[in-house]
């Protein structure tokens, strides 16, 4: 390294990392912001130049509410610009494993309780401990009011990143300023060598004093100068406008910035799965409490936020990677049931709007999507047969209560009459499934899938050894010495491979909804694996649902699928709000609901409902299902699992695939209600482009039907908007639902262009709200 140069100011950034659960439950942690803020405060009142930086809008408003009158203090301290508020998040959140929407939300509801408490809203965003970062955060950051990024992981052993302040430049072309730092210690100077400073003109450097992971406070130390230049204390604030003002020609770094823990996308499938079912469930919940509001019923603000905090405080990054004790597993079961129970609670309310009661045996469907779509329906009825689609007249067999219904109309109910002394659906002859789209053989000495026919084209799809090939890698080498202990994060490279053994001859059955299907038994040491594998009608994919009895420790389950693709094939990856390509590798990345592997011809695409953890190995999809890590939690993964996933071929390449409407399919609940459907309601829909609809729900101040959109090829694209009757106005707006400008409406249509992976946020005034409205850019529009 060159001479090491100096500089104007050295800022000394001074914070307290807090982990709102981690080794420790989260009522531990009142005591932590209760001892930390306190004794912040005192540094004040003694040091008129101290100056100290905190995060998490979650923490603050529990000291609101158990400490106040510390809290007012904080709030003075604020006002004066010696305490900074940063993040703009509810809490430190994980940033790979949560949902787009979700980690909008995140940034929602911080940045609102900054505004609303302390009457400002942050720059700065702050994750020096998050395992990663997603690509399309830079975006997502931006439009929520934050310029600038700091963090530290990944660390420098693990991506090669600028020691400069660098353009972070996201998956659509939005650059925030980043810096990665540490969160501990007395770094009270980040030194850069000397050619860097005249390089770029950086005489601002970035200086820390931290502690953590239980909050704590760095004693007071006088600043002057030495050899790199003048120390003062500062903020977070001071030290980007001061670059920003004086830096030139700063590196660029694009993408995604990962990876780091790979274990920690698959440890503890329970609190992943709970996840995973709340944000689809609180899609479903606003979309159908905003029809039913737009209908006249009072809109659940606070049930809804109340369910929303739930789930992002639990999307922390030692909660949701499965990082933690055992005790705050608990502690977030208990919170999943509670957003589920208000979700729930609300669905019923709402759809009373548009359900009647009916003298049939019967029950009402309703499909948030803004298209058609199939979905396994659950009733809560027994002795009956059969359900047929009293607008189609299509019957669809019942079975212990459950029937797979097909063509149910995009954001509108459909009715179904439930029958009885129906026929019996017929369970197939032979290890052939064939729905006219697909014809599916299972091979009877493995039970993997042998073969996957696309009749549209005449390809096979599958190459040897096979799909749905359930393999195990030992881990019990983290019992060696010198292997990290708390194996929760980590995945052991190059474990010895093994693939289940077959129990007995695969056999025909139905499915769980009465689908003709193929059950493979397989076992392995103590564990045992049971797969139902089914071709619904005239449906493009392969439906598996995996039930475990896993009783391992240090081992991990994963299930593959290798295809019949080209050297060329490329690997993609959704990703929070957008998709990336990565190598072909072998290296384990989070993924959100599905990856896809094809060559100029085709290929096929691995969706799932709850599984992060993926690989792609030359031509094999991997996806890891179950591991069992022993520390911090001694049995991280132990019990019954089931796990549902789908193989979709397609022709061309990714895009030609359809995925997110296929994901959504999966992932996305419908509501079922007893009764009879008497209208359907007036929501937005989408006409043309691949535009997913992450949100669709009343604003946070009542004023606006709000849509949050984002375009999901990676293309410039058109679309249209098909808003309510009555609506002849719409603004675009930041995803702090403040409205930026005033769109053109078109008989009933919003004309949208869109970027690649661009995310829109489109307010829809409500009838009843006010004319005008004030726009950031501080003119009126009526």
């Amino acid at each position: 390294m060159s001479e090491l140069g100096k500089c104007k100011l050295c800022h000394v950034i001074c914070q307290s990392h807090i982990d709102m659960a981690w080794l420790w439950r989260w009522e531990e942690t009142l005591s932590f912001i209760r001892d930390t803020f306190a004794a912040e405060v005192e540094l004040f009142e003694q040091h008129q130049d101290y100056t100290f930086c905190q995060s998490q809008l979650a923490a603050y408003q529990l000291a609101q509410e158990r400490f106040p009158d510390l809290f007012e203090k904080i709030k003075q301290l604020v006002a004066e610009g010696r305490w900074e508020v940063v993040g703009g998040e509810w809490v430190e959140a994980d940033h790979v494993l949560p949902s787009g929407e979700s980690l909008v939300r995140q940034f929602l509801y911080g940045q609102l309780y900054t505004r609303d408490v302390f009457g400002l809203q942050t720059k700065i965003g702050w994750s020096p401990d998050s395992f990663g970062h997603s690509g399309n955060l830079p975006q997502i950051l931006t439009k929520a009011g934050i310029e600038n990024f700091v963090f530290k992981r990944p660390l420098t052993n693990e991506l090669d990143l600028p020691i400069t302040p660098f353009w972070w430049q996201g998956i659509d072309g939005t650059r925030v300023l980043a810096y990665r730092t540490t969160n501990k210690g007395w770094d009270f100077v980040n030194p850069i060598p000397e050619e860097l400073v005249k390089r770029h003109n950086l005489h601002h450097t970035w200086g820390y004093s931290g502690t953590g992971d239980r909050g704590g406070v760095r004693p007071y130390k006088e600043l002057g100068e030495d050899e790199h230049g003048k120390h003062i204390y500062s903020t977070p604030t001071r030290y980007f406008e001061a670059v920003r003002a004086e830096a030139v020609d700063l590196p660029v770094v694009e993408g995604e910035l990962n990876y780091t823990f790979e274990g920690s996308y698959t440890t503890h499938a329970d609190v992943k799965q709970a996840n995973r079912e709340c944000e689809s469930l609180l899609f479903l919940t606003e979309c159908l409490a905003a029809a039913a509001h737009l209908e006249g019923s009072p809109y659940p603000h606070e049930q809804l936020r109340d369910a929303w905090r739930k789930l992002l405080f639990n999307q922390f990054h030692d909660i949701l990677p499965g990082t933690g004790i055992a005790d705050i597993y608990e502690d977030a079961a208990k919170d999943y049931d509670l957003v589920k129970k208000i979700a729930h609670e609300i669905i019923g309310t709402s759809a009373q709007v548009f359900v009647s009661e009916s003298d049939l045996a019967g029950i009402v469907v309703f499909n948030a999507l803004p298209y058609s779509r199939s979905a396994e329906i659950e009733t809560q009825v027994s002795g009956f047969t059969a359900a047929r689609d009293v607008e189609t007249g299509r019957v669809y067999p019942l079975v212990e209560g459950r029937f797979f219904a097909q063509d149910l109309p995009a954001v509108s109910f459909r009715t179904f009459e439930l029958l009885k002394d129906a026929p019996s659906p017929i369970v197939p002859e032979n290890l052939t499934l064939d729905n006219g789209v697909l014809r599916l053989s299972v091979d009877p000495e493995t039970g993997s899938i042998s073969s996957v026919v696309d009749l549209r084209t005449g390809r096979e799809v599958i190459a040897a050894p096979g799909g749905n090939v359930l393999a195990l890698y030992d881990e019990s080498a983290f019992l060696n010495p010198g292997m990290p202990e708390e194996n929760a994060y980590y995945l052991l490279k190059d474990a010895p491979r093994e693939v289940a053994a077959i129990v007995s001859k695969p056999e025909p059955t139905l499915s769980q909804c009465g689908l003709p299907a193929i059950r493979c038994v397989h076992r392995w040491r103590n564990s045992t694996f049971v797969s139902t594998i089914s071709l619904p009608p005239q449906e493009d994919f392969v439906d598996i649902r995996l039930e475990c009895d896993w009783q391992e420790t240090l081992a991990v389950l994963r299930t593959e699928f290798t295809l019949s693709i080209g050297s060329e094939a490329e690997a993609w990856h959704e990703i929070p709000y957008g998709a990336v390509k990565r190598e072909r590798d072998g290296q384990e990345t989070p993924s959100q609901r599905w990856v896809d592997l094809s060559d100029s011809r085709g290929g096929a695409a691995l969706i799932n409902d709850s599984r992060y953890g993926h690989s792609v190995l030359d031509n094999t999809i991997r996806m890891t299902l179950l591991r069992c890590a022993t520390s911090p939690d001694p049995v991280s993964d132990r019990g019954n699992f089931t796990f549902r996933y789908r193989l979709c071929p397609h022709s061309g390449d990714w895009r030609k695939a359809g995925l997110m409407r296929k994901a959504q399919e999966l992932n996305v609940p419908v509501a079922v209600i007893s009764g009879n459907a008497k209208r359907s309601p007036q929501l937005p829909r989408i006409d043309g482009g691949d535009i997913e609809i992450g949100a669709c729900k009343i604003s946070e101040n009542g004023q606006w039907l709000a849509l949050r959109l984002c375009e999901c090829l990676g293309c410039h694209t058109a679309a249209s908007v098909i808003l309510p009757h009555g609506s002849a106005s719409a603004y675009e707006a930041n995803l702090l639902e403040e409205p930026l400008s005033l769109l053109e409406v078109q008989d009933g249509r919003l004309h949208l262009q869109f970027g690649p992976f661009e995310i829109k946020t489109i307010l829809i005034p409500l009838v009843n709200s006010p004319a005008r409205y004030r726009l950031r850019n501080h003119y009126n529009i009526v």
